[in-house]
């Protein structure tokens, strides 16, 4: 009965009550632990006293946690592991390549081209591959423009770059890899471009979001706050992030400069790219880099100058020609072959700019004036009894014009005595080559006008050798037959030849002065074949052209017997300039049918 009057609630006491036993054998205390409480030691993790508040004294004296930028990658950072037995074989289309001449084009590779651009991280052949097979393809695609085995090889090569090239830039995200291969394209292009219509200035702009995407514009690998969502997994060490924006910046502004496109506007800090890169193993890409951004400022406040009034003055290219020489020895700290050409190469690019000076833009000297005053397009050169001012007439003009040609003269001779030691000439990428066909330009069409040296300072002999060392560096330029630089040095061959049926140019080199300093070499070409127009005019020009074709023709087909020691009837030298000339392509590429034939086949 007792328990029936027992309150409903008397459960729910003694389960309170059960729990308080049990808490209590939990929170027994030995006879120590009951002193006071003391601070925590410096060293120990303020967590295991959350329950305490510690005093601002305390946090005075403990020493401040380091501060963690980085974050943990999705995936760690690769580890080089020693290649472990030989090199896979890979099958192009219908090509098999051994492993053994996969390890020789990656050897050739790392040798000879490398130096040029060294960015490439993958320097294994199987572990290039694994990681972006377009980049291992665009190795053996540079190697074997000069070191290929099978002559099938680099043709196939082109047609795969060029077909799956897009294909990989199309992905929403790019990394290291892939930026290397865009930028190795840009270095050495394919050999099927025209000069305007080569695609290295829009592969650079790619190239060069890809990189502020990943953050590689702070010289920081990995960047935490840039490496995030998709890009989470991409890796790379300051080094290689600071390499691979150092040369992708130069490659954009040295693409536009060539192609005549207003400069890139690049206004970043790149203290800390450089600062990644201060071993030596980094001078010659650094120096290159320090000359481009000279030469971007430069060409920026040139296209400021053009886009305004049309013209430079010459004393402000005489200025910025002397800051270059001021700021030379602390843009190139060490002297290496490539160095020896660069700053050539720069000097030439500024001294250029004379050429579009108010008093050196005429109505014949300047496309664009002619086509928006006459409805002929590419017209002759007018004959010497123009209204043109003779050079003694503008005595700084003609000084600031042997200049230009002295330093194209020794951009021709260095190239070529470092080529005839370490192929230089036949390494080096399309930036360079682009150099050396302005001052193959300059120097022919020089040496052909009224504005050159005279006679008395280059005797007509060491003048034809050296229009003869002119193109054919730029012959040494050529990858195959019929590529941009064959067609170029072809021009400017014939041309010299048959200058003795074309009257001396009047005035200093042409310029199509929007197109900036590359505007200086479609313009000499555009001269160039006018000329053989005007040739083609004369009676014994044209006798002697179809001559020289027949002769080459007959010397082909193996009817011609005769030696170079027996004398040669016909009027035919017996030193035939015209030796492995494609006349068909010779002909189109002129314009020989009409008078208004362009020459598509370089422009």
């Amino acid at each position: 009965m007792a328990d029936k009057l027992r309150p409903p609630y008397s459960k729910l006491e003694q389960l309170e009550q059960e729990l308080r036993s049990i808490q209590k054998v939990v929170n027994t205390k030995t006879p120590g632990s009951e002193s006071a409480w003391s601070p925590p030691s410096p060293i120990t993790a303020f967590s295991a006293t959350s329950d305490q508040a510690p005093s601002s004294a305390v946090q005075k004296a403990r020493p401040p946690l380091p501060i963690q930028l980085t974050v943990p990658s999705a995936r760690p950072p690769e580890k080089k592991q020693k290649k472990v037995g030989p090199t896979e074989a890979r099958i192009l289309g219908s090509i098999l390549i051994s492993g053994e001449d996969i390890d020789y084009y990656f050897s050739k590779f790392l040798q000879h081209f490398h130096p040029f651009l060294p960015i490439l991280r993958r320097k294994e052949p199987d572990e290039c591959y694994a990681a972006q097979p377009m980049l291992f393809w665009a190795v053996l695609y540079v190697t074997s423009r000069r070191y290929a085995k099978d002559n099938q090889l680099f043709g196939a090569l082109v047609e795969h770059m060029t077909k799956n090239l897009w294909t990989m830039m199309a992905s929403t995200v790019l990394g290291l890899d892939e930026i290397h291969t865009i930028l190795l394209i840009c270095a050495w292009p394919y050999p099927t471009i025209r000069f305007v219509t080569d695609p290295s200035p829009m592969f650079a702009g790619i190239a060069m979001n890809a990189c502020v995407s990943l953050g590689l514009h702070t010289g920081r690998g990995s960047h935490p706050q840039f490496c995030v969502g998709s890009r989470h997994g991409y890796t790379s060490t300051d080094e290689e992030a600071s390499s691979t924006w150092i040369a992708c910046c130069l490659i954009s502004q040295r693409t536009s400069a060539s192609a005549g496109h207003p400069p890139p506007f690049i206004q970043l800090s790149d203290t800390r790219c450089k600062a990644a890169l201060e071993s030596t193993y980094w001078a010659d890409l650094i120096t290159t880099y320090e000359l481009q951004r000279f030469l971007n400022r430069f060409h920026m406040a040139m296209h400021a100058q053009t886009s305004t009034v049309g013209s430079v003055p010459e004393s402000l290219v005489a200025t910025w020609e002397n800051e270059y020489e001021v700021l030379k020895p602390l843009l190139i700290r060490f002297d290496t072959e490539i160095s020896r050409i660069l700053k050539l190469a720069a000097l030439l690019e500024i001294q250029l700019f004379y050429f579009m000076s108010p008093s050196s833009i005429t109505a014949t000297n300047n496309n664009l004036i002619i086509n928006a005053n006459t409805a002929v397009v590419n017209p002759p050169p007018s004959s010497p009894t123009s209204s043109t001012p003779p050079p003694s007439s503008n005595p700084s003009l003609r000084m600031n014009t042997l200049k230009a040609f002295t330093t194209a003269r020794s951009l021709i001779l260095t190239a070529l005595d470092l080529d005839s030691r370490s192929k230089f000439i036949s390494h080096c990428p399309g930036i360079l080559y682009r150099a050396l066909t302005d001052a193959a330009n300059t120097i022919v069409y020089l040496l052909h006008s009224v504005w050159g040296p005279d006679s008395d300072s280059l005797p007509p002999e060491e003048a034809n050798l050296l229009a003869q060392q002119a193109y054919s560096a730029i012959m040494r330029c050529s990858v195959r037959e019929q590529d941009i630089w064959y067609r170029g040095s072809v021009i400017m061959e014939t041309f010299w030849s048959f200058r003795s049926y074309v009257p001396k140019f009047d005035s200093v080199p042409p310029s199509w002065v929007s197109r900036g300093a590359a505007g200086i070499t479609y313009a000499c070409l555009e001269r160039f074949k006018n000329g053989l127009l005007m040739a083609q005019k004369s009676t014994d020009g044209v006798n002697k052209c179809l001559e020289i074709i027949q002769f080459r023709t007959d010397q082909s087909s193996g009817t011609n017997t005769v030696t170079q020691d027996q004398p040669m009837t016909n009027n035919v030298p017996a030193s035939d300039p015209f030796q492995d000339v494609d006349w068909s392509m010779f002909m189109d590429d002129f314009g020989w049918t009409g008078e208004d034939g362009v020459l598509m086949s370089l422009i």
